[in-house]
């Protein structure tokens, strides 16, 4: 015999992002309107995200991505105006029609605000009908406990085997 193996190929998870996807694409089938994802990749949550806008609907619906040093912004496009204040972004947010997803990255830091919790019930009574998502990103996240069962938690796997070789496919292409 020889030593025996811990972990056969077929053991290691193929893909994290396809495993987040498939999370994703439920919930907001789902009518989910907030999502948590726990991370510090804020990047490749926003990849995946943008990912998402262009499979789960029958047409692209945009992707606003906010962080307290820009405000809404979507894709390359300025930011949208005065919305670097949570409380303006949110209620920007609230009067969206059509539907799309947002990514707020720093909400953790100021889910303290009274308003902003205030706004983020109305963020999910508001949408909770439709296919408006809103992901907070964030490595931790300690949610007022009026929020606490608004909020879904959506895990992000750590890179799996196919996404690693997509990313060692796209660096050796540059």
């Amino acid at each position: 015999g020889g030593p025996r193996r811990c972990h056969t190929r077929s053991m290691i998870r193929r893909s994290g992002s396809a495993t987040f996807l498939q999370g994703a694409h439920s919930l907001i089938a789902a009518h989910v309107s907030l999502v948590w994802v726990p991370t510090w990749e804020e990047s490749r949550l926003e990849r995946l995200l943008t990912q998402l806008t262009t499979t789960v609907f029958p047409e692209p619906v945009p992707l606003y991505v906010w962080t307290l040093s820009d405000g809404l912004r979507r894709g390359d496009e300025p930011p949208e105006p005065d919305t670097a204040d949570p409380v303006a972004a949110l209620r920007w947010v609230l009067k969206r029609e059509a539907s799309a997803l947002y990514l707020f990255k720093d909400l953790h830091r100021v889910l303290g605000r009274p308003e902003v919790s205030r706004l983020l019930r109305d963020v999910h009574h508001r949408f909770e009908e439709t296919y408006h998502t809103l992901f907070i990103a964030a490595p931790e996240l300690e949610l007022p406990v009026e929020l606490a069962k608004q909020v879904t938690l959506l895990d992000l796997p750590l890179p799996g085997v196919d996404d690693l070789d997509e990313l060692f496919t796209a660096v050796c292409a540059e």
